[in-house]
């Protein structure tokens, strides 16, 4: 996509000098996503390298142990870990999809402000993940809690995770298909 964006800007700079102006394609915010893409995924690895060396120094302090306490430190953090991480995991998660649909909106010469972008992939994986941890967590922030039915207190929590990854598993090859089918009509054109 840079050689072709670089073709097109060489052939711009040569067509306006003819007074002649051809549409320019490829229009993506590819970089931008990209670097927020590895900010989200590097979130996320670095909230699970820290609950693994945690968990292995002492896992009673980072999962409660064995406390009565409905609020121990150690629940606190379980819940602010498994969180944070199920949080950038979804960002990581949407910010592919966002790449294809930028690169399908790029062939296609659609402009879209990086503002929608943000939005979306920082906004729906917050709701997503509220949803499904305040299922698991909400009343006694014991995800083993045998006072209620497991399955009804797990699905939210599993649709939460594996709907946005369903979603990237399934939209983003038939963007992708899209977005080179397109691809490979501009290019001939050229």
């Amino acid at each position: 996509l840079r050689i072709l964006r670089s073709h097109q800007q060489a052939s711009s700079s040569t067509n306006s000098q003819l007074h002649t102006h051809r549409p320019r394609i490829l229009r993506t915010h590819g970089h931008v996503i990209v670097k927020w893409l590895a900010v989200s995924d590097l979130c996320a690895a670095a909230g699970i390298a820290l609950r693994s060396a945690l968990w292995l120094w002492d896992s009673a302090a980072v999962t409660g142990g064995l406390e009565e306490q409905d609020a121990s430190p150690g629940r606190i953090f379980c819940v602010a870990m498994a969180s944070w991480i199920h949080y950038f995991y979804t960002c990581t998660y949407l910010w592919t999809c966002i790449y294809c649909v930028d690169c399908v909106r790029g062939v296609h010469d659609l402009r879209t402000n990086k503002s929608w972008y943000h939005a979306s992939a920082w906004l729906i994986p917050a709701a997503l993940t509220s949803a499904g941890l305040f299922g698991l967590y909400a009343p006694d922030f014991k995800c083993h809690s045998s006072s209620s039915n497991p399955y009804i207190r797990f699905l939210p929590n599993y649709l939460s995770t594996a709907l946005p990854l369903l979603v990237v598993l399934f939209a983003c090859p038939l963007l992708y298909l899209v977005a080179a089918n397109t691809l490979h009509t501009l290019l001939a054109s050229i």
